[in-house]
């Protein structure tokens, strides 16, 4: 992996993925991603030389994210056109209740503090929890607690919204 081509092509996806599962917006998800890229192209000796690039192009995102989602907070009202959008255009009783609970799920994950939105998500992306200790900056015998803390916060948001 020498080259910021390389690099891109190896975690554009991931990031991009990442990215849009804590934001919920293509927008958002686009201009993250892009400023992740961004500063991994300013930065990439230093990227290429980490011991551990994956958790480092991760982190840089984490914390686009979490910038994003703190400015966003103040601006932020709940809006349920998307799920009210999405459950019309249902055209089976099985896609509603698919699309309801995706609903349901960004609602709740939409109420968690950010760095549990981004545990949850990094989880999801098969993370380690080495790397998430380090993109979190926490010790790896808290990532367990903190991600089973996450995990009950969003069961519980989820079945208030119920």
């Amino acid at each position: 992996m020498n080259t910021f081509e390389q690099v891109y092509e190896i975690y554009f996806n991931r990031i991009y993925k990442f990215v849009f599962r804590l934001t919920g917006q293509e927008d958002d998800a686009r201009d993250l991603t892009q400023e992740t890229f961004m500063k991994l192209n300013n930065h990439l000796p230093s990227f290429l030389n980490h011991e551990n690039p994956k958790a480092w192009v991760y982190k840089v995102a984490a914390n686009a994210c979490l910038n994003h989602l703190k400015r966003k907070e103040h601006y932020r009202k709940i809006v349920d056109e998307v799920g009210r959008e999405n459950a019309a255009a249902a055209s089976t009783e099985e896609e509603f209740i698919k699309n309801e609970n995706l609903k349901q799920l960004r609602k709740g994950l939409e109420k968690l503090l950010p760095r549990d939105q981004i545990i949850l998500s990094l989880y999801q992306d098969g993370l380690s929890y080495s790397n998430m200790a380090e993109i979190l900056k926490v010790k790896k015998t808290s990532i367990g607690k903190i991600l089973s803390r996450a995990v009950e916060k969003l069961a519980r948001q989820i079945s208030e919204e119920k």
